[in-house]
C-alpha cells in the first residue's frame, strides 16, 4: 500500500466494453497518455474503489517518474488509460507539484526548434 499523497486527483470514464471487469480493488497500475508522452502511474484504488467499465470516478494518483510528470501533467489537461488498448480517459483535476519551472514541449525532447 502507498501511504503518500497522490500526485495527482483524475477525473477518469472508463469505457464501456475496454475492460470485462473492474480493476481490483487493492493496486492498479497502467500507462497514462498525457501531452504527448506515456507515463507508468498506479491509480489510488485502494481509497477510490476498484475503477468499473462505463463509470466515471474521481481517484489520485501516482507517477513513477514523477520529476518527467512534472514537466507534462497539469490541471485541466486530458489523457487515456492503457493497457493493451485504451480503457479510459479522463481529465487532470489537480496535481501537487506547483507550478514547473519550464515546460518542455513534444518539439523541444525532439531538438527541433521552433522561431518566433
Amino acid at each position: 500500500m502507498i501511504r503518500t499523497p497522490p500526485d495527482a486527483q483524475l477525473e477518469v470514464r472508463m469505457l464501456p466494453g475496454a475492460r470485462q471487469t473492474a480493476t481490483p480493488a487493492n493496486t492498479y497500475g497502467c500507462i497514462m497518455e498525457v501531452d504527448g508522452i506515456a507515463l507508468d502511474v498506479r491509480l489510488r484504488v485502494d481509497l477510490a474503489g476498484p475503477l468499473r467499465p462505463g463509470v466515471t470516478s474521481d481517484i489520485g494518483v501516482h507517477f513513477l517518474s514523477p520529476d518527467l510528470a512534472r514537466l507534462h501533467v497539469f490541471p485541466g489537461m486530458p489523457f487515456r488509460l492503457r493497457e493493451t488498448e485504451v480503457i479510459a480517459e479522463g481529465e487532470v483535476k489537480s496535481t501537487r507539484f506547483g507550478p514547473p519551472a519550464r515546460r518542455v514541449t513534444t518539439a523541444a525532447r525532439s531538438g527541433t526548434r521552433r522561431r518566433a
